[in-house]
């Protein structure tokens, strides 16, 4: 199992997850966008560190994660 952090989308050391593109048990591509970020200035889309199937998603939409905290799981597609 794999661990997708928050990326540094801004200067702050906070961001919030604005929402997610895909949804726990969809298979997704290293590179795909998976989530957006809101900044105080603009909307970033995260892509996936990984390859697999995202099997846990552990911050909602429009809850804050400190960057590089842990937001979902990525389990490896057998």
């Amino acid at each position: 199992m794999k661990i997708v952090k928050m990326p540094k989308a801004s200067m702050a050391n906070k961001s919030t997850l604005a929402m997610w593109k895909k949804k726990e048990g969809d298979s997704v591509e290293k590179g795909e966008p998976i989530f957006e970020i809101e900044t105080g200035k603009a909307t970033v889309t995260a892509r996936s560190p990984y390859k697999g199937i995202l099997s846990k998603i552990l911050v909602k939409n429009g809850y804050s994660a400190k960057i590089g905290d842990p937001v979902a799981y990525i389990e490896e597609e057998l």
